[in-house]
Order: structure tokens, then C-alpha cells, then sequence
């Protein structure tokens, strides 16, 4: 009841900010209106907290996205107004609670559906002593990897985001973002990031973690084909994650 009574004293610091929550973490905000968000977030508690709070209905609500944004993409390239009360719809949907349950079971037991292979995501690794190294937003990362270990994969996920735009070369927040929003259920939102950590770090021992991570990325979200490719590549390597890479494999022929 005490931490109840603590989040009711907690108080979004920008209401016109805090409403973009849904549309955020359904991917369905411009790159302006992100960029505010995630700044929001970052300084806000309460939005954090809500972000956190709000995690296990938006993983399901995350897959039906993109489906209800194209029935009602025709009407609103006539309405421009038709965008926010899309958003505004979703927001609601996610008070009464009702919606998320509904497709779930529907889309859970819907036959024929290319459904992804359940694959487990296990937390990656991290040695905090790797931070004596960091200078300028070592804090920044610091605080985002307390988050991180203590299984607070939403906030580690925002604060990482929000770094990467101060420190763009830092490969080691990519990656942990990455792993953050795997862990979350955003699979979609977290190939790119280590796609582009894979890139980043080719020649440095993160690399290999990078590639093992993009193949669970690929293999999460259906995408079977570039997963087999990863793990491929990760056997060839014949490193660490060559064991791993090929336990995927297995996995993703059984299915």
C-alpha cells in the first residue's frame, strides 16, 4: 500500500507531454514528437513509472499497431485530425483494460497466422567495472545499467535512448538498449538498434554479443531467414557464442 500511496503523489511534470505515452509506445508518434517524449521521460517519474506500469498490456497491444494504423491511414490522409483522435482512441483502450485481453486470445488461436517462434531472450551480461572507462555521460550510463540490473529493462531502455542522442558512438549503450527492448517485448523497435550495433562494433568484443542478440531480434519477430543468417555467421565465427548460435538454429528448423 505504501508504494500505492507514493505513485498517487507522483505528478506528470508536462501533461501535454505525458499524453503521448500510447502513441510512444506504439511506435506511432513523428520523430519530433519521440524526440520530446523520450527527453520528457527521462526527467519525469511519473511517466516513467507509467512506462514501467503499462509494459505487459502495450506487448500485446504492439502487435495489433500497425494493423489498426493502416485501416485508418485512408481517412486520415483526408483528416488531419484523424491521427490524434486515433491516439486519443488507443489511450482509452488502455484504461478500460479491455482490448488487450480480446486480442490476445483472438490472435493467439487464430489458425494460419505466421505467428514467431517463442524464443527466450536471455539478460546479457554486464560488468559494471567496465564503466571506470567512461567520461563526459558516464553518469548517464551508469544510471541507465542500475536500471538495467535491476530488471528495469523500460527505464534502462529510455535513459539509454536518451544518451545515444547525446553520445551517438557509444556502441555499449546501442547494445544494452537493444537487449533492454527485447526484454520488453519490443522486438521490431529493438532490430534496428542492434542492427546498427552489429555495424558499430565488428571489429571489438561486443561484436559477437551484438550479432547473437540481432539473431533473437530477427527470430522474435518472424523473421526466420535473417535469424538463421546471424546465427550462421556467429558458427562461423566459432567464438563464444558459437554454442548458443547453434541451439538457435536447432530452434528455428523445430518450428
Amino acid at each position: 500500500m505504501e508504494g500505492a500511496g507514493m505513485m498517487s503523489e507522483l505528478k506528470c511534470t508536462d501533461e501535454k507531454l505525458g499524453r503521448l505515452i500510447a502513441g510512444y509506445e506504439l511506435g506511432a508518434l513523428e520523430e519530433a514528437q519521440r524526440t520530446a517524449f523520450v527527453e520528457h521521460a527521462f526527467d519525469c517519474p511519473y511517466c516513467h513509472e507509467e512506462l514501467y506500469a503499462m509494459g505487459p498490456y502495450m506487448s500485446v497491444l504492439r502487435t495489433e499497431a500497425p494493423r489498426l494504423r493502416q485501416r485508418t491511414a485512408p481517412a486520415s490522409r483526408t483528416m488531419p485530425g484523424q491521427r490524434s483522435k486515433w491516439l486519443g482512441a488507443v489511450a482509452a483502450v488502455l484504461v478500460l483494460g479491455v482490448l488487450g485481453p480480446y486480442l490476445y486470445f483472438t490472435q493467439r488461436d487464430r489458425p494460419g497466422e505466421n505467428v514467431p517462434p517463442p524464443i527466450d531472450v536471455p539478460k546479457a551480461e554486464y560488468a559494471p567495472a567496465s564503466e571506470n572507462v567512461r567520461v563526459g555521460t558516464g553518469g548517464a550510463f551508469k544510471a541507465a545499467m542500475r536500471a538495467y540490473l535491476q530488471n528495469d529493462f523500460q527505464s534502462a531502455a529510455i535513459e539509454l535512448e536518451a544518451l545515444i542522442r547525446l553520445e551517438p558512438e557509444n556502441t555499449e549503450a546501442r547494445f544494452y538498449r537493444g537487449v533492454s527492448l527485447l526484454l520488453i517485448g519490443k522486438n521490431d523497435e529493438a532490430t534496428p538498434v542492434l542492427s546498427d550495433a552489429v555495424d558499430r562494433a565488428a571489429a571489438t568484443p561486443l561484436g559477437e554479443a551484438c550479432r547473437y542478440y540481432l539473431a533473437l531480434a530477427h527470430a522474435r519477430s518472424g523473421h526466420v531467414e535473417q535469424a538463421r543468417a546471424q546465427a550462421a555467421a556467429l558458427i562461423d565465427m566459432n567464438g563464444k557464442y558459437r554454442s548458443r548460435a547453434e541451439l538457435l538454429v536447432r530452434a528455428l528448423t523445430s518450428r
